[in-house]
């Protein structure tokens, strides 16, 4: 009896992976895959996690917003957006509440103009920028441990707001940022 049920767990395991690991190629999943390969250079991850019926569906997708430069924002912009987007969604504590995810677009932004600057002002401003939307999160997120309440929950947009208007200002001098006049 024992054996029996070995040899019975073993076929349905064999047949789980059969089935598991099976994949229908259909003819417009293999053109996506070849359109991703030769765009891109190599198929992302994620491409290979999709079902076969959903690659095309994803790949044309995902060509119409990242990769059509006939949209209103350019791509190195929406490179920086999503940066900016995840980098304030996975450090912030409190990322969640809706009014602050707004502050990922004037950190985008800050990062943006710092590109334009010098290098040691670009890493003073990048810098800035990191200590704002992480140890001022952090900082507001501790402070009713210490009886601070909601007060400080200003802090941050603030200190957002200064740093944009610096990177503005920073960028149009002309002795410090990289364009020439």
């Amino acid at each position: 009896m024992k054996t029996f049920m070995i040899a019975c767990l073993g076929v349905v395991v064999a047949l789980g992976l059969a089935v598991g690991t099976a994949r229908a190629e259909t003819p417009e999943s293999k053109a996506a895959l070849a359109d991703i390969q030769r765009t891109l250079g190599f198929v992302p991850t994620f491409f290979q996690a999709f079902p076969e019926e959903g690659i095309a569906g994803a790949w044309a997708e995902f060509k119409a917003i990242q990769g059509d430069p006939k949209t209103a924002v350019p791509g190195k912009y929406k490179e920086l957006m999503g940066l900016a987007v995840s980098f304030g969604l996975v450090v912030a504590p409190y990322a969640w509440v809706h009014d602050y995810i707004v502050l990922a677009i004037p950190w985008c932004m800050t990062i943006a103009h710092a590109r334009q600057l010098r290098p040691s002002l670009r890493r003073t401003l990048m810098c800035a920028t990191v200590a704002v939307a992480v140890l001022l999160w952090w900082m507001w997120a501790i402070a009713p441990i210490f009886g601070h309440g909601d007060a400080l929950s200003v802090v941050v947009p603030m200190f957002t707001a200064l740093l944009l208007a610096l990177a503005v200002r920073l960028v149009s001098h002309p002795r410090l940022s990289l364009r020439t006049a």
